[in-house]
C-alpha cells in the first residue's frame, strides 16, 4: 500500500519517471533514489515547440497556463477532447507522487514494484492519477504576399497517456518498451496493460477523445505489436482532476457486468481454456465509479502468461509522451493478490489524515 510516494521502498525507477511534490523534499524521505523538479501549483508558460514552419503557418507546442488559485474556470471538451479551456485542481495539499513523465516532449517512464505479484487466482488494485500541465499547440496563419500575421488557432490537449501493466519481460524492473502512442509499454511483452490514453492516433484507430483500452502483447519479442482486446471506452483523464482507477480479475465469468463486456476478435484466443485447469476469468475496469465498471471482458489471464511459474508478474506503471506531452502522476496506489483486500482500510479510499506516512509496512 502506497497512500501516497513519500516513502518509494520496494519501487524501481525506469526512464524519465521520478517522484515529485509541490514543496522541498523533507529530510526524512531524502534517501528516494529518483526525485525530480518541485512543481508549483500555479504553473507559467514554458519554452514554446516549434514544429514545421513555412511562409503560411507556424505551429508552435507550450504548456498551457493554469488560473491563479482559486479561480474556479471553466472546462469544456468538444467532441474531438480538444480542452478550450483547462483548469488543474488546485488543492491544498500536494503529498509526493510518481511522476512518469515530466510535460515535455518525447518523454517515457515506468516504475516497478520488484516483488513478483500471483495474479492467476485473481486481483484487485487501485490508483489515483492526474495528468496536468497539457501542451497548447497553436497554428498562426500568415498571408502568402505580405507575411503578416492573420490569426492565430490554439488547441489544448496533452499526450500521450499512462498505463498500468502487468509484465513478464526479460528484462524485469528495468523494462520500458516503446513511447508515443505505445505508452512505454512497446515491444515489453509477454504484458497486459490497461491503457489510460489522452491521446487520439487514428492510425491505431483509437478514438480521440480520452479513452480507456485493454492491451495485449503474448511475446517477449520486440518486433510483435501489442494488440487491443474489446472496443475502448470513452472517459476524461486529462481534465487536471485526480481520478481513482481500480482493476479487478475475478474467477469465473461475472455475469453481473455483462452489460459493461467489451470484446472483438483478438480476445477470441484469451477466453478458451487451454487445459491449464483454469478456467476464465473476468478483467473489470473501474474510473471514479467504483461500483459499475467503464467495462469489463472474460479473459483467460494464463493464456497471457503461459508457461510463467505460479503466475508471478511484475506491477507497475509506464507512461509517454510524444509531439503532444503533459504530465503523468500516480498519487496513490494498493494491489491484493485476492478481491477485496480485506487486510487493508484502503480499498477504496485513501485518507491521507490517517497514514503514517513513515510506516514500513506495505501490503505489495
Amino acid at each position: 500500500l502506497y497512500s501516497d510516494f513519500n516513502d518509494t521502498v520496494g519501487l524501481t525507477f525506469v526512464g524519465d519517471a521520478a517522484t515529485s511534490a509541490c514543496v522541498p523534499q523533507p529530510a526524512a524521505t531524502a534517501y528516494q533514489p529518483r526525485h525530480g523538479e518541485n512543481d508549483p501549483t500555479e504553473l507559467s508558460v514554458a519554452e514554446e515547440y516549434t514544429r514545421n514552419p513555412d511562409v503560411t503557418g507556424i505551429e508552435t507546442y507550450e504548456v498551457a497556463e493554469e488560473p491563479d488559485a482559486g479561480v474556479n474556470a471553466v472546462r469544456r471538451n468538444d467532441a474531438f477532447g480538444t480542452r478550450i479551456q483547462f483548469a488543474g485542481r488546485i488543492d491544498s495539499e500536494c503529498p509526493t507522487r510518481l511522476r512518469l513523465t515530466p510535460s515535455r516532449q518525447s518523454q517515457r517512464g515506468a516504475v516497478w514494484h520488484i516483488q513478483p505479484v500471483r495474479v492467476l487466482d485473481g486481483f484487485e488494485t487501485a490508483f489515483m492519477m492526474q495528468v496536468s500541465e497539457p501542451s497548447r499547440s497553436c497554428v498562426q496563419v500568415r498571408d502568402r504576399a505580405f507575411s503578416v500575421a492573420d490569426h492565430k488557432s490554439c488547441m489544448v490537449h496533452g499526450g500521450d497517456g499512462l498505463t498500468f501493466s502487468l509484465q513478464r519481460h526479460p528484462n524485469g524492473t528495468a523494462t520500458l518498451g516503446r513511447g508515443g502512442f505505445e505508452l512505454g509499454m512497446g515491444g515489453a511483452g509477454p504484458a497486459l496493460t490497461v491503457e489510460l490514453d489522452v491521446w487520439g492516433n487514428v492510425d491505431v484507430d483509437d478514438p480521440l477523445p480520452d479513452h480507456v483500452s485493454v492491451q495485449v502483447q503474448a511475446s517477449s519479442d520486440t518486433q510483435v505489436p501489442s494488440v487491443r482486446i474489446g472496443a475502448p471506452r470513452l472517459q476524461s483523464l486529462a481534465d487536471g482532476d485526480v481520478h481513482t482507477v481500480m482493476i479487478k480479475y475475478t474467477e469465473g465469468v461475472a455475469l453481473e457486468y455483462l452489460d459493461q463486456f467489451v470484446a472483438n476478435d483478438h480476445l477470441i484466443p484469451l477466453i478458451k481454456d487451454g487445459g491449464e485447469g483454469r478456467r476464465v476469468g473476468t478483467l473489470a475496469v473501474f474510473v471514479d465509479d467504483l461500483s459499475t465498471p467503464l467495462l469489463a471482458m472474460p479473459l483467460g489471464i494464463n493464456g497471457i502468461f503461459s508457461g510463467v511459474s505460479e503466475g508471478e508478474v511484475l506491477a507497475g506503471f509506464t507512461a509517454s509522451t510524444g509531439r503532444e506531452f503533459a504530465k503523468f502522476d500516480v498519487l496513490s496506489w494498493y494491489f491484493c493478490e485476492s478481491i477485496g483486500c480485506p487486510q487493508s482500510g484502503f480499498h477504496i479510499e485513501f485518507d491521507r489524515n490517517r497514514v503514517d506516512y513513515y510506516r514500513e509496512d506495505r501490503l505489495l
